[in-house]
């Protein structure tokens, strides 16, 4: 009928479709890792679920090449690969039987993880939204921890009414007093921040009663320790250069008064010095002792391999044949510098010091740029790390690693090389010196 004339073709509806699904799945996958900031506190099952929405919303997405530019561009994704790199090759060389080392590798398959949740957190609208369920899963447990000093809560973990007891809600006392003295280190960042007097004191207020809780609610050691490296980090960018190490030298007499006024954490430390005594028994069966006991077998286990290591999943098979039991001895050394030393050997070692440098330089330009709660975050992973693992322990992974995807897509993307000499300050933020963004 209408032969020799050619019909004009309206846009293909096929790609504008594929465009609005894939705009989509990118929306679920975000809600779902602000979900997933919000689980880490609070919840493992959230958390795990979060993760599962997240990874499949993401794929569905599609795009990996364009979503992911912004993520390659941050500071901690090399750092991060090349620690998974070395888990992998581990993996190779370690004789631990493979549900061994598939445990393992679905511990750090978050570190490449990282760089899908920074592709995510590119929006400041997602960046805000992901500390708005940060802000919102510690004023639940702050709230829970109060309230279980006088009602015995369903959904806590401990029903120990009065003071003097341990009070943690969702997680163990350990892990309660770490993220809480995170919390602490943005509290105060954003008390320095707050424009109104009415602000000040909300934040104020929440770094007191959080500062309170995990010296007179909590039992354990490693909280005021971890708070102790925060107040640490802003006494020393806050005060002037000449008061700055008077500043860091009150921070232990005040930790010290604080530990003598809580009667919970002196028998705390009365009892870890007891145990200290101890530590070097056969079968330790106090923290400290075991902490001593697997310290002791990372370490020969380093020594015996100290280039490559034991391979990933040995320390498990050397603890047990140590211990003869696998107790609270063989998932762990309760020090995440061992864990690698003995499992990765220099090269581990190596490789987590990279990560932790590409955090620390970029919390050292938000603190350059007056955000000094970065560089509190830096201090307490550090310090955590002398005694957990904070990477592969799962309630403290559930909470670290989106903690670093969160701090590091606010400032990583800011990053700004050091300007050569000779050139002037302006390179620095011109935007062939700089990170793009989205």
């Amino acid at each position: 009928m209408f032969k020799g004339v050619s019909m004009p073709r309206g846009p293909s509806r096929a790609p504008q479709w594929r465009q609005r699904f894939s705009a989509k799945s990118e929306q679920v996958a975000s809600a779902a890792l602000v979900c997933l900031v919000f689980a880490g506190p609070v919840s493992r099952a959230l958390f795990n679920l979060s993760a599962l929405v997240l990874v499949v919303a993401w794929l569905l997405a599609g795009r990996y090449r364009e979503r992911l530019a912004s993520a390659w561009t941050n500071p901690i994704a090399a750092p991060a690969l090349v620690l998974f790199g070395v888990i992998l090759v581990g993996m190779l060389l370690s004789q631990a039987p493979w549900h061994l080392k598939w445990e393992h590798f679905r511990v750090y398959c978050k570190l490449p993880f990282l760089l899908v949740m920074i592709s995510l957190l590119q929006s400041p609208q997602w960046r805000e939204r992901a500390w708005a369920a940060f802000f919102l899963a510690m004023g639940l447990t702050l709230a829970s921890t109060y309230l279980n000093v006088f009602l015995s809560l369903p959904w806590s973990r401990t029903s120990n009414d009065g003071l003097g007891q341990d009070h943690s809600v969702f997680v163990d006392y350990i892990v309660q007093g770490v993220i809480s003295s995170v919390f602490v280190g943005v509290a105060l960042q954003k008390l320095k921040e707050a424009p109104a007097p009415r602000l000040r004191w909300l934040w104020g207020g929440l770094a007191l009663v959080t500062a309170f809780s995990i010296f007179f609610l909590l039992m354990g050691r490693t909280g005021p320790l971890t708070l102790a490296s925060v107040l640490v980090v802003y006494g020393y960018l806050l005060l002037p250069p000449q008061r700055r190490w008077l500043g860091v030298l009150c921070v232990p007499v005040v930790l010290a008064l604080l530990v003598y006024a809580s009667p919970l954490l002196r028998a705390r430390v009365v009892l870890g010095y007891s145990e200290f005594l101890t530590a070097t028994s056969a079968d330790p069966q106090s923290s400290i002792g075991i902490r001593w006991q697997t310290g002791q077998v990372a370490l020969r286990m380093f020594l015996d391999s100290p280039l490559w290591g034991q391979g990933t999943g040995a320390y498990h098979v050397f603890a047990a044949r140590h211990f003869g039991h696998c107790d609270a001895t063989c998932f762990h050394p309760h020090n995440q510098y061992l864990f690698f030393a003995a499992e990765h050997g220099v090269i581990g070692l190596l490789a987590y010091g990279y990560l932790l440098f590409a955090i620390f330089r970029v919390a050292r330009q938000a603190a350059g740029q007056g955000n000094f709660s970065m560089m509190a975050f830096f201090a307490v992973l550090v310090v955590d790390g002398l005694f957990n693992a904070p990477l592969w322990y799962r309630m403290e992974s559930y909470f670290f690693y989106p903690m670093i995807a969160l701090f590091m897509a606010e400032w990583g993307s800011r990053w700004a090389p050091r300007v050569p000499r000779g050139l002037p300050a302006s390179a620095a933020t011109s935007p062939s010196a700089r990170n793009p963004l989205p």
